[in-house]
Formats: C-alpha cells, sequence, structure tokens
C-alpha cells in the first residue's frame, strides 16, 4: 500500500522526495511524502460539551452537549493556515424532557504551529427546540449568529497521511435576545490533499 501511495503522490513531489527514494529507500522516500504541505484539506470531529440551552432558560440553565463537526478548506501560502468552512451539529439539553438540536454553518480560519492548533470561526445557527410537559410536545425554531475559538494539539497537515487532533472550542451563540456561552472537546481526524 505504501507503494502505491508513493507512486501515485511522487509526480507531484518535490526533488527531495525523488531523492530521497532513489538514494535511501521506501522509508525515507515515505518521511519526505508526509511533508508535503496539502492544498486542500478536510476533517472529521466528535465532541462532548457544556452549555447553555436557549430555548429553554426556565426549565434548564445549561447542560450537556454531544456532536459532531465537519471542517474543510483551502490552504494559503503558507500551508500551516487554512482558510475554509465547518458544518457543526449538536444535541444540547437533557434529551427526554428538553433539548435543541443545533445545525451551524460557519467560516473560519485554522492553522498548525508545531503542533498547537489554532483556529477562529464565525456563522450563523439554526436551532429546533423541544421540550415535553404534560401537555405534549412543544416545539420552537430560533435562530441566531455565533462566533467559536479552537485551541488544541494536532499533527501537522499533510498530503499521505491522516491527521489525529484534539481541541477545546469555545462558542458564544446569541439567541432569543440573549448570549448562550458553552465549550466543547472534540477528538477527530483528516485528511489533505
Amino acid at each position: 500500500m505504501r507503494s502505491i501511495l508513493i507512486a501515485l503522490t511522487l509526480a507531484s513531489a518535490p526533488a527531495s522526495a525523488a531523492e530521497s527514494l532513489i538514494e535511501g529507500g521506501v522509508e525515507e522516500a515515505w518521511e519526505a511524502l508526509r511533508q508535503l504541505p496539502p492544498s486542500w484539506s478536510w476533517e472529521f470531529e466528535m465532541g462532548v460539551g457544556y452549555g447553555d440551552v436557549p430555548a429553554w432558560r426556565l426549565y434548564s440553565q445549561s447542560s450537556l452537549l454531544m456532536g459532531g463537526r465537519f471542517g474543510f478548506g483551502k490552504h494559503l501560502d503558507n500551508p500551516n493556515h487554512r482558510l475554509g468552512g465547518s458544518l457543526t451539529t449538536s444535541l444540547d439539553g437533557p434529551v427526554p424532557i428538553t433539548f435543541a438540536w443545533i445545525l451551524e454553518p460557519a467560516a473560519g480560519w485554522d492553522a498548525v504551529l508545531g503542533r498547537v492548533q489554532l483556529g477562529v470561526s464565525g456563522g450563523y445557527c439554526l436551532s429546533y427546540n423541544a421540550r415535553n410537559d404534560i401537555y405534549g410536545w412543544e416545539t420552537t425554531v430560533t435562530s441566531g449568529p455565533s462566533v467559536a475559538l479552537r485551541i488544541g494539539y494536532s499533527d501537522p497537515w499533510s498530503r499521505v497521511a491522516r491527521r489525529f487532533h484534539i481541541f477545546v472550542e469555545p462558542k458564544l451563540r446569541y439567541l432569543q435576545g440573549l448570549p448562550s456561552p458553552g465549550a466543547t472537546l472534540y477528538v477527530g481526524s483528516g485528511y489533505g490533499r
């Protein structure tokens, strides 16, 4: 499998990777190819966190949340920086009683400097809210802006290797005229091309 990956990416490899393959063998060439910066990359994360359930403040102030995040983007001239987008979804609240299912598209910037991942994004969230009481389910839909920061550990972006990362994302949503803070711990991986 490594030989196939090396052969497929050698055409776009710098001379150092080709020389490593000729002079040093497959292992040295593989390491040289791992260092190739991608022009595009994507990742997927799963997360757990804690934050406000904004639609039902009278019944539930804050609660656990679970969700997923898909991020993608184009790398700039400096391969450590990426501009792109993300789509986050989360289920917030004590689910049998009250919950909010939130979908958030966002635009953002990410960087991996050494092994430190930094990022910031801003977008808009759409929240489907439900509450179960003695009269049945009551539902509402709300929306508003959101902003998030990211800081954590990350492998460097690579064209041929999977990138593992773990980060904390504090987030602030503005729903129903009030701020709704929260934070999520994400763990994920991704690829570059």
